[in-house]
């Protein structure tokens, strides 16, 4: 019996040009550095070393911090007229779906207690494991300081406006003012003898424990319970906010006489409970902060949130992994029917219609991984608006994707 042989048809070329132009037709972002996250990987590239992991499954213990929109960095700039010894400094940060700008006074020149005093003065110079009770009190007294309280009264007086304008619920002002906190600039060389509140607002800068002191002292004084969360071997101090949750929380809680608190990240935006993965097992010293009653309602909503997140990094993985396979087979099979070696019609048909079927089967996995990774860029740049990372997540409908 003879070998059958049939020239590619036309059609099949037309095919085998579309899945070409399909794999030229998307442009991959780069890599951020500095603090832009790098993007996931584009389907029509090969596959980048930053490709989003997944870390663990959505009911851990562990949750991922997530990477954030490169900000228009907090505006803080002195105005030109000085009232006094003071000087107005102006802020500029982004807040659910706006951005907001306070100007706040602050005394111009360094004063007492203004932090960065000399070493012996400092207990965070002598910072051990032991300590931890000393360490609190030189924190709670730098936050309750008398010496703080003008600028608590300039600041909530700024924050609440805004509040009363957007008719804020207690979940949206708490949010209001970590984003604030959040936005303004980290500072890698901040003194070992930390700012006050007041030397944070002057400097317009500061690092992990200098912000979390001035958001810890404002949410406080708005009747928030709020805690210092003291990791003494990490040389690290950030904020806790109590939760109400409906459900158990499918992350880390740091418990203190029946009360949950949950870590709130200072020094970028990102979504309260969220944090690094250095201190998914690291255990803090929890110290109340002032007498608030108020609970972060949202969790839930965060939960949601992550979660979803996870399930994308997952399902993109998926579509990444299996597109490849598919276009393994789609080359090995081009090869064949184009060479014309085939004993039967039926053969050739066979591999025809696999063939035909792989590139169609591709071509709808990629445009699957293009919408789920539309929305997953938008939850990663969007950490500062936590309603509105639920919205776009339940309009897009990315769910029946997963």
């Amino acid at each position: 019996m003879g070998r059958y042989s049939r020239p590619l048809p036309l059609f099949l070329l037309t095919l085998a040009l579309t899945l070409l132009l399909f794999a030229l037709s998307s442009a991959c972002m780069a890599p951020g550095e500095g603090g832009t996250p790098a993007p996931a990987p584009d389907p029509s590239q090969t596959p980048s070393p930053e490709m989003p992991a997944v870390n663990g499954t959505p009911d851990s213990q562990e949750l991922p911090v997530q990477a954030t929109v490169s900000l228009p960095e907090a505006s803080i700039t002195a105005e030109a007229q000085q009232q006094g010894q003071f000087v107005l400094r102006t802020f500029t940060f982004l807040s659910g779906r706006d951005t907001y700008t306070i100007s706040i006074p602050v005394r111009e020149s360094p004063s007492s207690g203004t932090g960065g005093g000399e070493e012996d003065d400092c207990p965070m110079a002598r910072w051990k494991t032991g300590k931890e009770s000393q360490v609190s009190s030189y924190y709670l007294e730098q936050i309750f300081s008398p010496e703080q309280e003008k600028l608590y009264t300039a600041l909530v007086g700024e924050l609440s406006r805004i509040r009363r304008m957007e008719g804020l619920n207690d979940d949206e002002y708490l949010e209001l003012i970590t984003n604030f906190i959040q936005q303004i600039p980290y500072d890698p060389a901040a003194p070992l003898c930390p700012r006050t509140p007041s030397a944070v607002i002057r400097d317009g800068k500061g690092d992990c424990d200098e912000k979390s002191g001035l958001l810890l002292g404002l949410l406080s004084r708005e009747g928030y319970d709020v805690a210092l969360l003291l990791f003494t071997e990490e040389h690290h101090a950030t904020a806790g906010i109590r939760i109400t949750s409906t459900t158990t929380p499918s992350f880390r809680v740091f418990g203190l006489q029946g009360k949950n608190y949950v870590y709130v990240e200072t020094t970028r935006s990102t979504l309260i409970g969220l944090y690094q993965a250095s201190f998914a097992t690291a255990t803090p010293v929890v110290v109340p902060v002032g007498n608030g009653t108020l609970r972060y309602r949202a969790i839930n909503d965060v939960m949601y949130v992550v979660g979803v997140q996870r399930r994308m990094e997952d399902r993109m993985t998926f579509l990444w992994d299996t597109r490849e396979e598919h276009l393994e087979e789609i080359y090995r099979l081009e090869v064949r029917l184009t060479s014309g070696s085939y004993d039967t019609q039926d053969e050739f048909d066979a591999d025809y219609t696999r063939y035909s079927r792989l590139i169609t089967e591709y071509n709808q996995m990629g445009k699957d991984y293009t919408a789920i990774q539309e929305v997953y860029h938008f939850l990663r740049d969007h950490q500062y608006d936590r309603a509105g990372c639920r919205a776009r997540i339940e309009n897009s409908k990315v769910e029946l994707l997963l």
